[in-house]
């Protein structure tokens, strides 16, 4: 499996493979869907705070994820 270069590719590319939606992301972390959308389509960067927030709800069905998955090379 190819991992995308960018954040928004890798942040698609982990919901998946959690099976989490985008709202489910959202709710998770504590902020509207629609900032989730923003992030998924690249307009828009997590700040550090979301980043860890986001990591933390993905490691729960992703055993092992860290904030270093969105800035490792591919």
């Amino acid at each position: 499996m190819e991992i995308p270069e960018d954040f928004a590719g890798r942040l698609k590319l982990a919901l998946k493979q959690a099976n989490l939606s985008p709202a489910g992301l959202g709710a998770a972390v504590g902020v509207d869907k629609s900032v989730v959308s923003r992030w998924i389509s690249g307009r828009v960067r997590p700040t550090q705070h979301n980043l860890a927030r986001i990591a933390a709800v993905l490691a729960q069905g992703l055993p092992g994820f860290t904030v270093l998955a969105f800035e490792a090379p591919g």
